[in-house]
């Protein structure tokens, strides 16, 4: 039965019959063992397939930091170098749908050219190489972006206000509902900084308690975990009302935004955008997410209100501590 063969003296790979005990190599000439070369060779594949993994790997490693890396900047509207990103990635991978799609963003300034044709070849091939769910998720992002562009100039004015309409309407809705647990979390930041003062001032009390009891062993361990159970307590108090205070503070500038948007005059695609990401945030503050998160979402608010370039809104932010801080944090 014929084998593929590595001649372990000059590397030829060729093929002979696995039965015969020895065979010639047709590139060196050498007589060479059968059975030696068959195993030579399959060390050889052995260590390329390894080799070949851990390229596939570090490249799957790349590709995932460039697309994470490119949809940073595309939120940050700074499409040269979200373009860079995506565009790099596609010289590891033509075939990436999320790169493909990534580019379409880029070509669109995330779907408001809407005279944009260049990335038509872009989409095409997105939605060819993604998978079932990926292309329902592709197609609907993209049909609202295509659905203006047969508007006139007049029709896509009215558009962009009834968006805009629509989503103030939906942001207030959100925002009401969130109204009951954010004064909940309000008051309940008092209670936490006493609590955690009380608990800690106790627990570092009873050290002095250790050497008074020294002789006593049963003594001092119990002292000791009561002492280590106040600070732990205390500990997870202040946090606790860290987060809470960060979360509070937040979600009163979001209401105090609401308020004041109107008066800041911006375009309508710029009012749908700001509360967009007002959306976002009264959404986490109702499923009860992590800090985080609130954050996050609260910095492309942040953003978006940047970018509108509106002198009433930057006055605005710059009476927040939570929207300086937060665009000072976007900007490292």
């Amino acid at each position: 039965m014929l084998e593929n063969l590595t001649c372990y003296k000059c590397n030829n790979r060729f093929t002979a019959d696995s039965a015969d005990k020895e065979c010639v190599c047709p590139k060196c000439g050498e007589s060479i063992s059968v059975s030696r070369a068959i195993k030579y060779d399959k060390s050889i594949s052995a260590v390329k397939s390894e080799e070949n993994k851990v390229l596939a790997d570090e490249y799957y490693q790349r590709v995932e930091a460039l697309l994470t890396e490119g949809d940073y900047y595309l939120e940050q509207g700074d499409f040269a170098a979200a373009e860079a990103r995506f565009s790099e990635g596609l010289k590891i991978t033509s075939t990436d749908s999320r790169l493909l799609f990534g580019m379409v963003k880029v070509k669109t300034r995330n779907f408001t050219d809407l005279k944009d044709t260049t990335h038509f070849s872009y989409f095409k091939k997105a939605i060819d190489f993604a998978s079932f769910e990926e292309k329902k998720i592709m197609r609907a992002e993209y049909s609202y972006y295509y659905g203006q562009r047969g508007l006139t100039d007049a029709e896509l004015n009215a558009f962009k206000k009834t968006d805009a309409l629509n989503k103030k309407n939906k942001a207030e809705s959100l925002l009401k509902d969130g109204i009951p647990s954010h004064y909940k979390m309000k008051k309940s930041l008092k209670p936490k900084m006493i609590l955690s003062i009380i608990f800690g001032a106790v627990g570092i009390i009873l050290i002095p308690f250790l050497f008074i009891f020294n002789g006593y062993q049963a003594a001092t361990v119990s002292i000791s975990a009561a002492s280590l159970a106040l600070v732990f307590t205390a500990t997870g108090l202040i946090l606790s009302y860290l987060n809470c205070k960060t979360k509070v503070n937040i979600f009163d500038a979001v209401l105090d935004l609401y308020d004041a948007l109107d008066g800041f005059n911006l375009p309508a695609d710029s009012q749908a955008s700001v509360y967009k990401a007002m959306i976002e945030i009264a959404v986490h503050e109702l499923n009860k997410e992590s800090v985080n998160t609130v954050e996050t979402a609260f910095k492309k608010l942040a953003v978006e209100l940047k970018l509108a370039g509106n002198v009433n809104a930057e006055k605005f932010m710059a009476n927040y501590k939570v929207f300086t801080k937060a665009l000072e944090e976007v900007d490292d």
